[in-house]
This record gives structure tokens, sequence and C-alpha cells, in this order.
């Protein structure tokens, strides 16, 4: 029915989402291993995710679907690799448990402050400072390769999962 329908297909869309980050997150540390460009863009990655995880707490509140959420994110690229910055510096610089201790303590702080931010304000007011009023820095596809990863993982399993069950229904092997 209604909610029924609607409670599977939100469950169906978190359990997405934690695998989309996840894919991601083992994006960014792949990236470190690669020589010279590597590091810096795994930082930039570690940055994002960081301020998306601080952001998904106001959207689901919201109950925005993920395809907005994601839009939003993407839209607004530059402002959330500035506000995850702090979070992946402070996970960076010390040495990696005592990085993550200080990082995971104040990650609260950093969702109580992503309550109150309006990121496409902001791009407006710094686009403003730099005679740009009107200007737009485009969507950057920030989670493509690990939706397309995401989608094609899952459609490994159910595809498997539908095949076992027509196999079970026809008694083929």
């Amino acid at each position: 029915g209604g909610q029924g329908g609607q409670a599977f297909r939100s469950l169906g869309e978190e359990i997405f989402r934690a695998l989309l980050l996840l894919a991601f997150m083992t994006q960014a540390l792949a990236a470190d291993l690669v020589p010279l460009v590597g590091p810096p863009l795994a930082f930039v990655m570690w940055c994002w995710c960081y301020a998306y995880q601080a952001f998904d707490y106001q959207w689901c509140l919201g109950r925005w679907s993920l395809e907005r959420r994601l839009a939003t994110f993407e839209s607004a690229w530059p402002f959330m690799a500035g506000f995850g910055a702090s979070s992946a510096l402070l996970s960076y610089i010390p040495p990696f448990y005592a990085g993550a201790a200080v990082a995971n303590s104040l990650f609260p702080l950093y969702i109580i402050i992503a309550m109150g931010a309006d990121p496409a304000k902001a791009r407006a007011r710094a686009l403003g400072r730099w005679g740009l009023e009107g200007g737009r820095v485009g969507r950057l596809p920030v989670f493509s390769t690990s939706n397309r990863l995401t989608s094609g993982l899952i459609g490994l399993v159910v595809g498997r999962g539908a095949a076992r069950g027509a196999k079970a229904k026809t008694g083929k092997a």
C-alpha cells in the first residue's frame, strides 16, 4: 500500500545511500595511493565526504530524496569542499587514531553548523565579492562514479536473486 510502499522505498534509498558513501570512501582511499595527484585529490574527496555527512542529517529530517540531496550537494561543490576541509584537516594532520578521535568528537558541532548553513546564499555572497553577481558555478558530478558502482553492485545482487527465484519457480538449475 501507500505508507508501506513509501517506507520500503525509503529503506531502499537509505541502503543505497550507505553503499554510495562506502563506494565514495573507497574511492578516496584508492585515490590516496595514486602518486603525486592522489593525495590532494583524496583530501578534497574527504572534504566532500565529511560535508555530505554533516548536511545529510538536515536533508533527511526534511525528507529530501537522495536525488535531491546529491543534486544540491553537487551544485554547491566548492562550498561543500570548504565546509568539510576543517574536518578533513583534523583527520589528516595528527596520527590516524588521534585525528579520527578529534574529527569524530567535533562532528556533532559540524552537524549543528550545517543546520544553519545555506550553501546557495554563501555562493551568491562569494560571487558578489568577486564581482560575478549572477554568475554560476556549474554542477560537478562528485558522486557519479560511486553512483554507477553502487547501481552496478545492486544490479548484480538483485539480478542474481531474481535469477535464483526464477530457477526455483521453474525447477531449472
